[in-house]
């Protein structure tokens, strides 16, 4: 990616926007299969996948939605520890494994928009300059 302006990054092929929201859909069942619930931006323990249907630790597969999102992963239930994350795509459970996850091993999910971070990150670098 290039130079970053406003919700634009500018790249080879041209300027190239951010979602403005992100969402992730977990799965039960590898290939994005069985129960499911959807997520938005946010933190996530495991009571709160629960209630979206998955029981703790019965993540197979995941989809992220949106461009610069990501969905960060941690088996801890309490989001402790250091996360896995998984941008924009479909992710299988061989894909969690390569990745550093852990089929059925998801215990609290973060759904995060990149943009945000950035836009943070040039406003700090900014207030360095003199």
């Amino acid at each position: 990616m290039g130079p970053y302006n406003g919700d634009k990054y500018a790249t080879a092929g041209g300027p190239f926007k951010c979602a403005k929201t992100c969402k992730a859909e977990l799965w039960g069942k590898d290939r994005t299969a069985g129960c499911s619930g959807t997520f938005s931006e946010g933190v996530f323990n495991y009571k709160e996948i629960a209630a979206k249907g998955l029981t703790c630790n019965d993540v197979s597969s995941i989809q992220v939605f949106g461009a610069c999102c990501f969905l960060r992963t941690w088996t801890h239930p309490e989001c402790r520890g250091t996360p896995v994350e998984f941008p924009e795509g479909t992710w299988w459970s061989k894909d969690l494994e390569a990745w550093g996850s852990k089929n059925d091993g998801i215990a609290c999910v973060e759904v995060v928009g990149s943009h945000g971070e950035i836009k943070a990150a040039l406003r700090a670098a900014r207030e360095l300059v003199p």
